[in-house]
């Protein structure tokens, strides 16, 4: 497995990665950000919460990789 670090290349308010936010609160904002940041780079957002709304990002149900 490797890593790597992935500069901060994805507005919150783009629609081109991003769906409607509306409804979306504070704890689930940093999640959607960030998968929406790994469905950008065609990576996976691994997380143990089931809670993410994928929905409301483009490519999101794919990047989704829920940890058992």
């Amino acid at each position: 497995m490797s890593h790597r670090f992935l500069g901060d290349i994805v507005s919150i308010d783009d629609p081109g990665v991003f769906r409607s936010l509306a409804g979306i609160g504070p704890k689930q904002i940093t999640d959607v950000y960030l998968l929406g940041l790994a469905a950008k780079n065609r990576i996976s957002f691994a997380t143990f919460d089931g809670g993410v709304p994928a929905d409301r990002v483009l490519g999101g149900n794919a990047a989704l990789c829920l940890i058992p």
